[in-house]
């Protein structure tokens, strides 16, 4: 199985470079990364019906003019790296559909909101080097969340 299953280390860099498309699975994934942040001793084990919170892409699919920093090729490179994607409720995520960063923050940053979309609002921009850097946090995180025992 040593062939099989990664170490930490290949796991690690995987993660570090996920493109996660599916949402139902981006959200299982923040989901379990959330609980294990939070200190749930099994966070994999996460049940994901897929109502409860929505999975907001902070760099949108469909950017509006706010986005500038981003060249197209860039824009589709790092749409759905888990680095730029949060949990936020359906209600929230709604409102602020392709609006810039700067219009975004307030709404990741609530209060009422997981400490891991939070940590998307501690930026003054959100660029590439931003999401690589969301990334790499979520992807040490995720060698504590999904341990080979």
């Amino acid at each position: 199985m040593a062939k099989i299953i990664p170490d930490d280390a290949r796991f690690k860099v995987a993660a570090a470079n996920a493109n996660v498309a599916d949402h139902s699975l981006a959200r299982y994934y923040l989901r379990a990364l959330q609980m294990c942040e939070d200190g749930n001793p099994e966070p994999q084990y996460v049940p994901n019906p897929g109502r409860e919170v929505t999975l907001e892409h902070v760099l949108p699919a469909k950017p509006g003019s706010g986005w500038t920093n981003f060249t197209p090729d860039e824009q589709k490179a790092y749409l759905n790296r888990l680095g730029n994607q949060v949990l936020l409720p359906a209600t929230v995520n709604s409102k602020i559909g392709n609006e810039s960063y700067a219009i975004k923050k307030p709404a990741l940053s609530a209060k009422e909101n997981y400490s891991l979309t939070k940590e998307a609002a501690s930026h003054n921009q959100w660029g590439t080097a931003e999401i690589i850097a969301r990334q790499a946090r979520l992807a040490a995180l995720a060698v504590k969340t999904w341990p080979i025992k």
